[in-house]
């Protein structure tokens, strides 16, 4: 048996599986749980995840729809999430996502520039309409 260097948990394993793909019921058990959070009381997704019996990076994936639309969601520290019921609660949560979104913006910068001096495929010497726009019978021509 090998060993890990990690402890896997049921926390764990509920904040690690799960999809972007919800359903209404989903979506309202989720903020059922949400309802009672604030600054003072936050719960991490693994709780939540455990409460209502819904996954991890769904439970993720709801609260990042809701966020800004039906409530401001907060986050502080290792303590947790929270709805925000001031402003200024869900200002640390606004500067973490536009941190991680400067972030990834230069990657993808660095990404496209890297790329640029990789060789190409012959494939891409078509145009990818051109060929996804092919049909069977545009073959009459290779009959003649």
């Amino acid at each position: 048996m090998a060993v890990l260097w990690w402890r896997p948990t049921a926390a764990l394993d509920a904040t690690r599986m799960g999809s972007t793909n919800y359903t209404q019921a989903e979506i309202r058990e989720v903020m059922a749980a949400l309802q009672p959070l604030s600054f003072e009381h936050p719960s991490t997704v693994a709780s939540i995840a455990l409460s209502t019996g819904i996954q991890g990076r769904t439970v993720r994936s709801i609260c990042a729809d809701l966020d800004g639309q039906v409530c401001l969601m907060g986050y502080r520290g290792g303590r947790g999430l929270f709805v925000a019921h001031y402003s200024d609660e869900g200002e640390m949560q606004t500067d973490m996502i536009q941190r991680h979104w400067r972030a990834e913006r230069q990657r993808v910068q660095r990404r496209v520039k890297f790329a640029r001096d990789l060789p190409r495929r012959n494939l891409t010497l078509f145009d990818r309409d051109d060929l996804l726009g092919l049909d069977d019978d545009d073959d009459e021509d290779d009959d003649a």
